[in-house]
């Protein structure tokens, strides 16, 4: 549990016009015993929290809000919780009649007193108890909290001082920077500072050891063949005989060639055998493993197998060399033979490379020690700063409960009950405080008064923090505490939400996914739960669920040449699918099912706005946008990014800097000119003057101007900021923004602009913030402006606010945003796209750090990273540690995968459809398949966990699906009796609804002026090209410059014809739109569009498309993304820019960058020469982010149809991020303009 501010709409499950219980909820509302509550989805667990709360209420005239302690997971849920519990007093205190005093008098208490109750998040509670203590609390009185941004911010400053103060002298520093970049290791230590408590714990217990220590541990603990199997294998009689043997052959001079594979062989035993001792019997500790592992590993092949037949030659070396030493060859082949049969090496289950765990104890040694300091500096700085983070908020509490039985005591004496919602995302320290607030002994649970409520099924938060696990063990210290007849744990299973059609489904499909991915369930696996009917309202509607089959290719069997002549040429998987979901919702909205509407409480048609798109995440989110505009179907994108720059929330933080400031003429320019005030630029321009600021001229202006003035100087007024005001603020600060939301109708007045639903869902998110900020000791403007400012720089593509559910026209959404949401039809796509894997400490994933189980049924903290190759410095491997830890996190990952689309599911009410990308092949002999899935346990699609339920027959044969799809578009069977569709992609239906389709703005394109002022942090990847070469700018100036010709000329600046091309490349439009668009993009470039000019463009982008559809049909992408940003992170500085098209397989990346330069003056290879930098940054951002993949980099010049490829291997991509570097710091001191400014790279 985070206590994130999350202000999506938190519409939960259950929205009966009355709080009348099912017997479930009943259940639950038994007081004096400890409940714990699994609450599927839809099953109405905000109704029964409510009822529970009011039960406590109405069972003991003594006890008030104050008396009954309520931890949620978002400041939204705790909000919603006290609006239904004052919605529900409220009701009853109009109820009581006016002749029972006592009555009327006690709700009207209650009612006062619930501004006082305890419902929050973790961190708010904690916040709140250390403030009530203070005094008790080892904190200081106006402590500050740190949110999770501000604190990143924090550790990040820390960071750097700490490695700056200690850069020359740290003997662990530099090792760690022979293994990682700066930026590496200050991402991993900060990571490691938001791992509390486990990589504290896991440093206490290394910092102080010897590299023998770790390595014992590490073998002993990791390795799959146990040491005195290890030891009794080389003991041997038979083992140890061919040993000798070898040695003593390594040890006699013989003139053979050094190379010869038998020479190598002796040699590498030999050394083996010596380093451990196993020769001679006196090793020890792991030199038992780590010699049976390296033998196993010289013994065998790469793919484990022993030598036979003409390979044998590995071992015994060539006739030809050994020719004078035949009687010795013959005695090294029987040793060999010996240690084959006396190991068995293709049967263990051996590692290979154990020189990188000596050299990696070094590092993780280095890594635990700097981090313990960093730690420090870090606990340190807080201290100074008065301030707490999250994690020291819980830990804080704990500490001071511990320390102080009576207070303790105190505490515990005034909560006579304890609710915690969202059980399922919390950890084990806030599991620790609970206990804390509510057990005589923690170690000896014995509360009675702990009502938990969670699902382990819809546990989505783990890249949070969130330990799933922890509803479990907390289960268990539950019911070992209720007397032994009291049932502990309780279900929830009545579903309100969705219709029985689809429910049903979802009960099948569900429990066969939450299988077990071994022969027993892991701790952190959910486990199925059948969900029954309690939906009151329309009953009638018939629910639907459906799989939309993509295949991979164009399959002429299943298509048919009206759906192939139809669609456009896809440029990968991801355009192919989200075009294929597009076709099928013109043919849905063509033909609409019925769903219920809640509002006019009746069956009608399904629209737009009724169907919404689920995404596990935003890569392909331009994909679906553009298959939607192509299809004319009208849509929302739900938590856009750039929260801070939103114009609506630019106003407002320029009115807490006029606050602040009032001679900020800028910022007072731009609160009077936005809604807030919405001046006309003439109307204040009459109050331009050049000896007095703008605040002055407006206090004496009259009419409306003169109305502002007054209005701005009562809120500064309020703020506490006039010359005259010397306090705090005189009201809390959310209270004052919605003053001044109120006093201007900000609400109404955004309502007028563009995107009126979601600017008013950033307002109060922003206003929501504020509160929390303030709630966390922020006292005055400048605190408040410093807070802002942190966000804005480490959150600089923070996600606007979720809008309700009820946007316009159909919704595209992330999964976890909808999380408490409902919907009338659900699409699920993208199952068959690749998981991403996320489950390390840092972004570049070079360190890996969790819980994991050592032996006897104990755990600990691990962690693991690559280290350098005995064989090659350059290549890192794997680890004993990040094998098994990479093995474990992504079983867990998995495991959240599996919850993640239960979650996704469960949101639909009435209609259900599911789609994903499926290998397809037609074969003479078996006739149309599909490729072959992952085993559940290696699952790295959705698809592969779904294919064998709804797409195989029992005999694991998907061909029957498509055979029934050969002959018609849809196939309809079912799942354990409950009936889903199969269907293939078919051709739109472009008139659907004319009406309903609007012309959508198309977008403006923005580009930046150069920034002439100081010295950027970081260069684009043009101008970084363009500095390394400065008397060669010609090439730059045909795309990027407006050189003197071009502005003699009629029609197009070169520059912006690039833009254009790009542009159209991006959206890629129907053919016949390309000109009316490049026209209408010229005009909002301020340029001329001559039909020459629009004859190029056509060319360009016709050859440009064209290339890139060839590429993808060769490489078969499994993911594409167009105009993505991307980042070099050097210690020199920062290198960015924007690759045009960036084609993703499982084994490399492909970076295309499209040139209309003029190739009739220049050669192709001579342009390529100069933009080849360009590409190199790019190429190093990428491996940066994923250092398991190759690199391909091409640059396509459409006005010759040509184009230029290379490849960068691992070795050379290591070797070119220290070359950027170098380049990079020597344009910086040798010509700090050089590398000033900034230019839209086109």
């Amino acid at each position: 549990m985070t206590g994130i501010d999350d202000t999506s709409a938190s519409t939960d499950d259950e929205d009966e016009e009355e709080l009348s219980p099912t017997t479930e909820q009943e259940e639950a509302l038994e007081l004096d015993q400890n409940i714990a509550i699994t609450a599927g989805a839809g099953t109405g667990k905000t109704t029964t929290l409510t009822l529970r709360y009011l039960e406590m209420l109405e069972s003991d005239p003594d006890i008030g809000p104050e008396n009954i302690a309520t931890i949620t997971f978002t400041n939204d849920a705790a909000n919603e919780m006290q609006e239904r519990i004052r919605e529900e007093v409220a009701e009853r205190l109009s109820a009581a009649p006016e002749s029972d005093e006592y009555d009327y008098s006690r709700w009207r208490s209650i009612k006062d007193e619930l501004e006082n109750g305890y419902i929050h998040t973790i961190h708010g509670f904690c916040s709140r108890l250390l403030r009530e203590y203070v005094v008790e609390a080892p904190v200081q009185p106006e402590f500050d909290t740190l949110d999770e941004a501000d604190a990143k911010v924090l550790m990040q400053e820390v960071v750097r001082k700490t490695i700056d103060a200690r850069w020359e002298a740290n003997e662990d520093i530099r090792r760690l920077a022979r293994l990682w970049s700066r930026d590496s290791l200050e991402q991993v230590l900060v990571g490691l500072l938001e791992s509390r408590p486990r990589s504290t714990e896991w440093a206490t217990r290394w910092e102080g050891s010897t590299i023998d220590e770790y390595l014992d541990h590490i073998w002993s603990t990791f390795y799959p063949i146990d040491r005195g199997t290890a030891e009794e294998l080389l003991k041997e009689e038979s083992v140890q005989e061919a040993i000798h043997t070898i040695c003593g052959l390594h040890d006699e001079e013989f003139e053979i060639d050094p190379d010869d594979k038998g020479m190598q062989f002796m040699k590498d035993v030999t050394r083996v055998v010596r380093d451990t001792s196993v020769h001679t019997n006196d090793a020890d500790g792991y030199h038992w493993q780590r010699a049976l592992d390296s033998l196993c590993d010289h013994l065998t092949s790469n793919s484990g197998e022993r030598y036979t037949g003409r390979q044998r030659f590995r071992y015994r070396g060539s006739k030809s060399n050994w020719s004078a030493h035949e009687e010795e060859q013959e005695q090294l082949d029987a040793a060999v033979s010996a240690l084959l049969d006396g190991l068995n090496p293709e049967e263990r289950d051996f590692i290979g490379g154990l020189d990188t765990e000596w050299n990696s104890s070094h590092y993780v040694l280095s890594l635990a020690r700097l981090y313990s300091t960093v730690l420090d500096e870090y606990t340190q700085t807080k201290s100074e700063q008065n301030a707490l983070d999250y994690h020291d908020l819980i830990q804080t509490c704990i500490d001071f409960l511990n320390a102080d039985d009576r207070l303790c005591e105190q505490v515990q004496s005034q909560f006579e009950y304890v609710m915690v919602d969202e059980m399922q995302d919390t950890d084990q320290l806030q599991w620790e405080l609970i206990k804390l607030l509510t057990a005589g002994d923690t170690d000896d649970f014995d509360a009675q008064n702990v009502f938990l409520v969670g699902d382990e099924k819809q546990s989505i938060y783990r890249f949070r923090g969130a330990d799933v696990t922890t509803f479990g063990s907390a289960r268990e210290d539950l019911a070992a505490a209720n007397p032994d007849d009291v049932e502990t744990t309780k279900q929830l299973r009545g579903n309100f939400r969705t219709i029985q059609e689809t429910r049903e489904f979802l009960n099948a499909l569900f429990d066969e996914v939450f299988e077990p991915m071994d022969d027993e369930y892991r701790d952190y696996e959910a486990k199925p739960q059948a969900l029954t009917d309690e939906r009151r309202q329309g009953r009638d509607v018939t629910g639907s669920v459906e799989y939309l089959l993509v295949p991979d290719d164009d399959v002429p069997e299943l298509h048919g040449t009206d759906y192939l002549n139809q669609t456009p040429r896809f440029a990968g998987h991801g355009e192919r699918e989200s075009h294929a979901l597009a076709s099928r919702l013109t043919s849905l909205l063509d033909d609409p099912p019925e769903v219920y509407d809640d509002d006019e409480e009746c069956l009608r048609p399904a629209k737009p706005e009724d169907i919404t798109i689920l995404l596990r995440a935003r890569t392909r989110l331009k994909e679906h946008e553009r298959a939607l505009d192509a299809y004319g179907i009208p849509y929302t994108v739900v938590s856009g990014t750039g929260f801070w720059d939103a114009p609506e929330i630019t106003a407002l933080v320029n009115l807490f800097t006029f606050f602040e400031n009032p001679d900020d003429d800028i910022a007072l320019y731009g609160v009077l000119r936005s809604p807030l005030f919405g001046f006309p630029d003439e109307d204040l321009a009459r109050l331009h003057s050049e000896d007095q600021p703008l605040w002055t001229a407006l206090q004496t202006a009259e009419d409306d101007l003169g109305d502002a003035a007054r209005l701005l100087d009562e809120w500064r007024q309020i703020a506490a900021v006039n010359d005259d005001v010397t306090a705090d603020t005189t009201v809390p600060w959310g209270t004052l923004l919605s003053r001044i939301i109120d006093d201007t109708g900000y609400i109404a007045s955004v309502g007028a602009d563009e995107r009126p639903r979601q600017a008013a869902v950033n307002i109060n998110k922003f206003r929501e913030q504020v509160r929390a900020w303030e709630e966390g000791g922020v006292k005055t403007v400048s605190e408040l402006l410093t807070r802002i400012d942190r966000r804005k720089e480490i959150e600089s593509h923070a996600d606007e606010a979720t809008i309700p559910e009820d946007a316009d026209g159909v919704q595209i959404r992330t999964i976890h945003s909808a999380k408490g949401l409902e919907f009338p039809i659900v699409a699920i796509p993208e199952v068959g796209t690749e998981f991403n894997f996320q489950g390390d400490v840092d972004e570049y994933g070079k360190v890996y750090l969790d819980e994991l189980d050592v032996g006897d049924g104990e755990s600990e903290p691990v962690l693991g990273l690559k280290a350098p190759s005995a064989d090659d410095p350059y290549e890192h491997q794997n680890t004993l540690a990040r094998t098994r830890l990479q093995e474990e996190v992504r079983m867990q990952e998995r495991a959240e995968l599996k919850r993640l689309l239960y979650v996704a599911a469960t949101r639909a009410r009435d209609h259900l459809l599911f789609s994903g990308v499926h290998s397809t092949d037609a074969d003479e002999e078996d006739g149309l398949g599909l490729g072959d899935p992952n085993d559940a346990a290696d699952a790295r699609y959705w698809r592969d966990w779904l294919r064998p339920i709804l797409l195989e027959d029992e005999d694991g044969d998907a061909g029957h699906i498509l055979r029934q799809l050969s002959v018609g578009a849809e196939h309809t069977t079912t799942i354990r009796g409950s009936e889903y569709t199969v269907r293939i992609p078919t051709a739109p239906v472009h008139d659907w609804d004319a009406s309903a389709a609007t012309e959508r703005d198309y977008p403006q394109i923005d580009i930046p002026a150069p920034e002439l002022s100081t010295p950027p942090t970081s260069i684009t990847a043009t101008n970084f090209a363009k500095a390394l070469s400065p008397d060669d700018t010609a090439i730059y100036t045909d795309e990027l410059e407006e050189d003197a010709a071009s502005l003699e000329t009629d029609g197009l600046q070169a520059n912006h014809l690039g833009t254009i091309v790009h542009k159209l490349c991006e959206l890629r439009p129907a053919r016949d739109r390309w000109r009316s668009i490049a026209a209408r993009l010229g005009s909002t470039l301020d340029d001329t569009v001559t039909e020459g000019d629009l004859d190029r463009i056509e060319e360009y982008t016709e050859r440009c498309l064209q290339f890139r559809d060839g590429v993808a049909d060769d490489e078969l992408p499994t993911t594409i993304h167009e105009e993505l940003s991307v980042v070099t992170r050097l210690e020199a500085g920062r290198i960015v820019g924007d690759i045009d098209l960036l084609l993703v397989t499982p084994d490399s990346y492909h970076v295309i960058d499209y040139k209309t330069n003029d190739t009739s003056q220049r050669s192709v290879d001579d342009l390529a020469e100069k933009y080849w930098p360009q590409l190199e940054v790019y190429a190093a951002a990428l491996y940066q982010n994923d250092d398991s993949r190759i690199v391909h980099t091409t640059l396509y010049f459409a006005d010759a149809d040509e184009h230029r490829t290379t490849t960068h291997d691992m070795l050379s991509l290591d070797i070119l991020g220290d070359d950027l570097n170098t380049q990079l710091e020597e344009l910086t001191q040798s010509d700090g303009a050089a590398v000033r400014g900034e230019s839209s790279n086109f």
